[in-house]
């Protein structure tokens, strides 16, 4: 399954990494990770069809945002 999930990845439309990029400053190499680790249980655990920039977008802002 997981095989599947990373072609399933690749194969998504194609995203706008400079957006993302820009959305990401501030943010430390862990929160990335997590975000990273965020996305990757949407798509696998609950069958998210596709990893969208707009999801991406939404947990690098939720991950700036203080508790």
């Amino acid at each position: 399954m997981y095989k599947k999930a990373l072609l399933q990845l690749r194969k998504s439309k194609s995203l706008n990494f400079n957006e993302i990029a820009q959305s990401s400053i501030g943010l430390s190499f862990a929160e990335i990770h997590r975000i990273c680790d965020d996305i990757t249980k949407d798509f696998i655990v609950y069958g998210s069809d596709d990893v969208t920039e707009e999801k991406i977008l939404y947990y690098a802002e939720t991950r700036k945002q203080p508790f």
